[in-house]
Parts: C-alpha cells; sequence; structure tokens
C-alpha cells in the first residue's frame, strides 16, 4: 500500500470514529419542544399559584417543569424547580 493510499484510509478511519462519536451524542440528548399556546396572562410576582398555568403547554425534565404560553402580545415563561438539597 502506498503513502497516498494509507493516508486516505487513515482519514477515512477518523471520519467515521467522529461520525460514530456524534451519533451518540446525539441519541444522548432528546430534544425537547414547547410550543406556546395561548392562554390567559399570568401574574408575574414569582409564586405559580393553583390553575395560573393549567391552560400553558409543559414539559418536565430533571426534576423542573418548564410552562409555556403567550398572550398574543407575550411569551410567558415559569419553571418549577424541586429543590433536593
Amino acid at each position: 500500500m502506498n503513502k497516498l493510499a494509507k493516508y486516505q484510509v487513515l482519514i477515512l478511519a477518523t471520519l467515521l470514529l467522529l461520525a460514530s462519536s456524534l451519533m451518540t451524542l446525539v441519541q444522548a440528548h432528546p430534544n425537547y419542544e414547547i410550543i406556546a399556546i395561548a392562554g390567559s396572562t399570568p401574574t408575574i410576582e414569582g409564586i405559580i399559584s393553583p390553575g395560573e398555568w393549567d391552560d400553558a403547554n409543559s414539559e418536565t425534565f430533571n426534576e423542573t417543569t418548564v410552562f409555556v404560553k403567550q398572550d398574543g402580545v407575550n411569551l410567558h415563561i415559569a419553571f418549577n424547580a424541586t429543590d433536593n438539597t
């Protein structure tokens, strides 16, 4: 095998290794998509009151719930995180 062929094989092996590493990274991190549906305007005072975010879309991950909604003018986002410390 000549020097050029060895170089091409080395490059191909490196690219395959990188591609397989990237595929593993992509599979390890799922995509979270939350669509901001139309809802009522919440009161922003640092407290998630009962029923205030019932009309929002939500997604929970790592013990944190993210609520998302919009009122036609503003995007509203709330986080409810569990403190395990």
